[in-house]
């Protein structure tokens, strides 16, 4: 039996919908065009779906501090080698750590440690900052701004932004007899607002005080926690609360808002704001042969809101665990841990705590990655509603990366999805949220020698209840038509189709339910009649009977209403026509699934191609911008 099909003109995509991303993870984006040793990358976010990177460079002889700005979509904003933040010392060992914030404005500001006024190897270290504006230009002093040049050593730094265009940063100072926390903030011109070479928050002559953080207090101020031991066997968090003047509102040196158990001062505890003016936090603790991850909330006064000294997120871990921690964006967090032998866990493990202090996954922890092979360098930042999206390197030291939902439900393949499977080593994972349950991922990379800087983003391949075989978008003269075919489904309900202008803010346009043809594939239409002029962002948001939910990938088509694109005669038997409006490219003819069948050159702007030998069925032909479907028969 003949059967005839509407012709449909549709544009051709990656699977990414962001062009500069490499759709194949043994590829990946070079974020440096530079062939000098590249490590010990940081990140922060732009606000706009993209990330500010920089790190340690070792193409002068000595290592320096570069960054570079990539926008969503992976294209280099700044010179391609990157530009130069740091490049006063002289020996390997003299930068030390670093972090960066964005400005608010654009672009980035950068605060680090470096020896450079120092001795060959006395290991004292001073505090720089540097702002660069949103088209790569240093905006303060060449190579930093002096924000603490104090005796001794001054490291352990972290910053964030305060809402002007300046920044917040707090340190590890050696100045005095034992190591303090001191503070300081930087204006968005680069000048210092409190007390010269930092302003002493700790204020403990008699005791350590190590491992500074900050978070925001919700009013204008900053929260710092940091770790003090009194004994070997007595261990607190402290913290302060500093407004914007940076005035004191706890008590003078701190609260003792923690009493730790054995904590290990080596595994820094994982702090974020809670939404309302506290903070939430979690560490590791043992003794003997008992691990486990505990967590405390407190509020902005200074006092616990959880019962007891903590809640218990995991007991009985296997071995030594390190916790990481992001907001789960309704006033609670996700912790993961490496669950297995010391230094050698097998598996990732997870748990989600709510405001209150319950746990909303199994008591045991809930395992996201569980395949009996090592896991190294996990990662996790959120995914913009109540999940989280977690990286790691498995035991061949390729990247995988996973996405949960609130709900504890994994939305990827089982064994994580692919990010880099390159030859040789990949680690040290940093990321950052593109707040469109995506994340940018960045790792160190030995494909060659010596190590580059390699990153990708997510590409959503999510697991639906439906087995999603293809999604594609079709311009049809005035309209923009959306087919997609499904495998199988388990308790699909319907799809809502969402659109959007800029692949991150999308909106329901309408709804399809869910087929009840018992046959295995099923075929989906809409018609988007009044689609946007330029450049349309489609995807599925399939849902469960029960309500669940999950996102296929994106769709992207750049509509040009009228553009000359034919495939003629259509249906046909022998052979078909292509005309387009341009002569370079490749025409290519695949099935249904993406086989490839044809492949040849135009021969101007029309093409004759033989499809005598084709089986009988249902085919596209795709050039460089535009796909057509054609029935053979």
């Amino acid at each position: 039996m003949k059967h005839l099909f509407t012709l449909f003109s549709l544009l051709v995509f990656p699977c990414y919908a962001f062009a500069q991303w490499s759709d194949n993870p043994s590829i990946n984006t070079r974020i440096c065009d530079s062939e000098a040793f590249q490590d010990d990358q940081e990140l922060a976010t732009d606000n706009a779906g993209g990330t500010f990177i920089a790190w340690k460079d070792l193409r002068s002889g000595a290592l320096h501090l570069y960054a570079q700005h990539i926008d969503s979509e992976g294209f280099k904003k700044w010179p391609g080698e990157g530009v130069p933040i740091a490049t006063a010392t002289e020996s390997d060992e003299y930068l030390l750590d670093f972090k960066l914030v964005a400005d608010g404005d654009g672009g980035v500001i950068i605060a680090w440690a470096d020896a450079r006024n120092e001795a060959p190897y006395e290991f004292n270290a001073d505090i720089y900052a540097q702002r660069i504006n949103a088209n790569g230009e240093v905006q303060w002093t060449f190579n930093g701004e002096t924000v603490c040049d104090a005796s001794g050593l001054q490291f352990s730094i972290d910053v964030m932004e305060d809402g002007s265009g300046g920044i917040f940063i707090v340190w590890e100072d050696n100045r005095d007899v034992n190591p303090n926390i001191y503070a300081q903030h930087i204006n968005h011109s680069g000048k210092a607002e409190w007390t010269a070479n930092g302003m002493p928050v700790s204020k403990d002559n008699v005791n350590p005080n190590i491992r500074p953080q900050l978070v925001a207090d919700g009013n204008e101020g900053v929260m710092v926690f940091w770790h003090q031991t009194t004994s070997p066997y007595d261990r607190y968090f402290k913290a302060q609360r500093l407004s914007k003047t940076g005035a004191q509102q706890w008590s003078d040196g701190g609260l003792q808002v923690i009493t730790l158990g054995y904590a290990d001062p080596f595994i820094k505890p994982e702090i974020i704001a809670d939404g309302e003016g506290g903070a939430i936090v979690s560490w590791y603790e043992h003794l003997g042969d008992s691990h486990q991850i505990l967590a405390q909330r407190i509020n902005s006064t200074g006092l616990a809101m959880w019962p007891g000294r903590a809640i218990d997120i995991c007991k009985n871990i296997l071995g030594r665990a390190i916790p990481e921690m992001v907001t789960d964006n309704n006033g609670g967090a996700i912790v993961i841990w490496g669950h297995g032998p010391t230094l050698q866990p097998n598996a990732i493990h997870g748990q989600r705590v709510n405001a209150a202090g319950q746990l909303l996954w199994p008591t045991t922890g809930l395992p996201v990655i569980n395949r009996n092979t090592k896991v190294y360098d996990y990662q996790l930042v959120t995914d913009g509603a109540d999940g989280a999206i977690i990286a790691w390197t498995d035991a061949t030291t390729d990247i995988r990366a996973q996405r949960i939902t609130g709900a504890g439900v994994l939305q990827w393949h089982i064994k994580g999805a692919a990010i880099c499977n390159a030859d040789n080593n990949q680690g040290r994972i940093r990321m950052v949220s593109n707040g469109n349950h995506e994340a940018l991922i960045f790792w160190v990379d030995l494909r060659t020698e010596p190590p580059k800087i390699y990153g990708n983003i997510t590409n959503n391949e999510i697991l639906l209840p439906v087995t999603l075989v293809a999604f594609d978008a079709v311009a049809e003269q005035s309209q923009i038509q959306l087919l997609w075919t499904t495998a199988t489904e388990i308790n699909n309900d319907h799809f809502k189709i969402e659109r959007s202008k800029d692949g991150r803010k999308f909106e329901k346009i309408g709804e399809v339910a869910a087929s009840s043809d018992l046959t295995a594939q099923k075929h989906y239409q809409y018609t988007d009649r009044a689609p946007l002029s330029g450049i349309n962002y489609y995807r599925l948001k399939q849902l469960d009977h029960d309500g669940k939910f999950a996102y296929s990938k994106m769709v992207r088509l750049d509509f040009k209403n009228g553009s000359k694109f034919l495939v003629f005669p259509n249906p046909a038997s022998k052979a078909i026509y292509v005309e387009t409006p341009y002569e370079n490219g490749n025409i290519q003819v695949t099935d249904m699934i993406g086989r490839a069948v044809f492949n040849t050159p135009p021969t101007g702007t029309r093409t004759y191609v033989d499809i005598a030998n084709l089986p009988v069925g249902m085919y596209v032909v795709k050039t460089i911008s535009w796909n057509q479907i054609f029935m053979k028969h």
